[in-house]
């Protein structure tokens, strides 16, 4: 069995896994669907196991990609962090599922950077706190209550005021008091 598994693969494998869309791992990636999908046929070619189930509708793990794929990224990303040692530049990924919170996040990430001399990547997500346990993010920016995942810090950034809008419409049904 040969085992010539390269970054590549991983990099498609990983992309394709979380987007659960070839489509759009092929976006991301910046390569044509066709060669996305040879990238992926090759790696499972090259381990001789299926890592995804897929049809036409959709794009499922299997038992056996479900329990590559947290192997999968901790290589990507102890390889990105070796490479920014490397670079003697750190970057920290910022990991969100909502439009970041203004007017705090820019300011706070730019001070960051100036005062440490690392940047900051944000990453979209929908679940920050999956990212963090599989170390896809550095930092992830939660709401509402969770359980943190072990050897994790919580820091309480601010609670965020509520506020209903009624229609002038709705004057007689809407009595906020």
């Amino acid at each position: 069995m040969s085992m010539d598994v390269e970054l590549r693969h991983l990099r498609a494998f990983t992309s394709v896994a979380r987007h659960r869309s070839f489509s759009r791992a092929a976006e991301e990636l910046l390569i044509t669907q066709p060669a996305l999908s040879r990238t992926i046929a090759q790696l499972e070619g090259n381990l001789n196991v299926r890592l995804l189930d897929r049809s036409s509708r959709h794009v499922e793990l299997t038992a056996t990609g479900a329990e590559f794929l947290p192997h999968a990224e901790r290589v990507l990303a102890t390889l990105d962090q070796a490479l920014a040692v490397v670079r003697h530049k750190v970057t920290l990924r910022l990991g969100f599922s909502w439009l970041l919170p203004d007017p705090w996040a820019q300011p706070a990430m730019s001070h960051f950077e100036q005062d440490t001399g690392a940047s900051v990547t944000l990453t979209r997500t929908d679940d920050p706190l999956q990212a963090l346990r599989q170390r896809a993010v550095d930092i992830a920016l939660v709401r509402g209550d969770f359980d943190p995942p072990t050897a994790a810090r919580t820091v309480h950034l601010y609670d965020e005021p509520r506020i209903a809008v009624c229609s002038e419409h709705c004057d007689r049904h809407c009595h906020v008091g």
